[in-house]
């Protein structure tokens, strides 16, 4: 009878846990957009991380398996559908702008939405949506597959909170593919907890609705193929999460092992995405290469050489990149291991680091739970001062000295584990 007392307890505090996060949820949907109340945002965003904490140091211990998948599942699904009343970023208009210029006969990948041949369009029904597209002077800089599922979303509507609808909807069958990787990989079912209830994830991708969640899913179902030794299955869908944002492809040479590179080929099949959008040519990449060379925010590594490098930076990020991930590559024959260490480089060395850019590694965490990435999605918060700043000032400024206080602890964290696992 003592057992199941505390048996008892230990749910009932778990229980209660999980209604105060999924209430801290909810305030952070109803404050939204995250700069018009930052500060409280922030406040509820940090709180949402102690109480993720929470709920992994506390889980039950006595539940079976099969209950306290179903049960992380849950808690997940339905923080997902709180986070479905805040407002849509500014992104996911240019998904309806892409998604609607390729029913009217044009190549996103040729034309930014300020170009004088839009003009019509622009000023016609989808004049509310061109509107709040921004970097209107860029044209489509997104991978193909994730152009046609915009394609796809235009012919049912140009309403922006369908389109984010769609992608939390995608968010939470990653969550569940991830908890039938887990239950293949036979890990503890409280792992589960660090995506199901991640603050970063439930913000950024059922929040926002930034197009992350397609590569989510695809990176989730990829992991479920690992854990069951579907080499082929795998490769594919990694493919078809480098074809919805490219980060993923750095991962494809970590799931080769000895006597699988045979296998490897179904990675190449999302590659038939570009076909609809080849008369672009090297277009399909100008977007892409501007982000990647003109701009950069939030880095960590970047801001550390700009200054000493200066128009030599991103060539030594790319170097430095490649070393880093052979280096990897020859040092970690673990697939998921690998995997992570090759996403985290690309984290490190990119010269814009987005907070939801972050959910690239955030699968993985079910997999091999680190310090130092859950240190920097919870540090992310720190940059809602600077949509504060954009949204009662119009101007999107960088505040630097939040670098400071987000990248020491997290290469510190970084080091040691790095040190500990060798």
């Amino acid at each position: 009878m003592i057992f199941q007392g505390a048996d008892r307890t230990a749910t009932g505090s778990w229980l209660l846990t999980a209604w105060l996060f999924l209430s801290v949820c909810l305030g952070l949907a109803l404050l939204g957009p995250l700069g018009r109340y930052a500060a409280a945002s922030m406040l509820l965003y940090f709180m949402a991380f102690g109480l993720m904490l929470a709920l992994y140091a506390w889980f039950p211990a006595h539940w079976g398996r099969e209950r306290a998948l179903c049960g992380v599942v849950l808690l997940g699904l339905a923080a997902r559908a709180v986070l479905l009343a805040h407002p849509p970023a500014f992104d996911v208009h240019r998904y309806v702008w892409e998604g609607a210029l390729q029913w009217a006969g044009i190549n996103p990948y040729l034309y930014a939405p300020d170009s004088e041949a839009l003009r019509s369009l622009a000023a016609g029904p989808l004049a509310e949506v061109w509107s709040s597209v921004n970097q209107k002077s860029l044209s489509a800089a997104y991978p193909p597959l994730t152009m046609l599922l915009f394609r796809g979303l235009t012919a049912l509507t140009h309403d922006p909170w369908v389109f984010k609808v769609f992608l939390a909807t995608l968010d939470g069958l990653a969550l569940v593919l991830l908890a039938l990787a887990a239950r293949a990989a036979d890990l503890p079912p409280r792992r589960l907890v660090l995506y199901a209830a991640n603050p970063l994830v439930l913000l950024f991708l059922a929040g926002e609705g930034h197009l992350d969640a397609i590569q989510a899913v695809f990176v989730a179902a990829c992991l479920w193929a690992v854990a069951r030794n579907r080499d082929g299955q795998a490769f594919f869908w990694l493919g078809c999460a480098a074809m919805s944002k490219y980060f993923a492809v750095v991962g494809a040479p970590f799931l080769l092992a000895r006597g699988n590179w045979r296998k490897a080929w179904p990675f190449l099949l999302p590659l038939l995405c570009f076909l609809p959008f080849a008369d672009a040519g090297t277009g399909l990449f100008a977007s892409l290469t501007t982000f990647g060379v003109d701009m950069h925010y939030n880095d960590g590594l970047g801001s550390v050489l700009r200054p000493l490098a200066g128009g030599a930076t991103t060539p030594l990020l790319i170097c430095g990149l490649a070393v880093v991930l052979g280096v990897a590559w020859l040092t970690e024959q673990r697939r998921v291991a690998g995997l992570m260490a090759g996403f985290g480089a690309l984290l490190v060395f990119l010269p814009t680091l987005h907070p939801w850019y972050l959910t690239l590694i955030a699968p993985l965490l079910v997999f091999a739970p680190r310090a130092s990435w859950l240190w920097l999605m919870a540090a992310m918060g720190l940059t809602f001062s600077v949509l504060g700043l954009e949204y009662y000032s119009g101007v999107f400024q960088e505040l630097h000295w939040i670098k400071w206080l987000i990248y020491p602890p997290f290469f510190c964290l970084l080091w040691r584990e790095m040190t500990t696992a060798q």
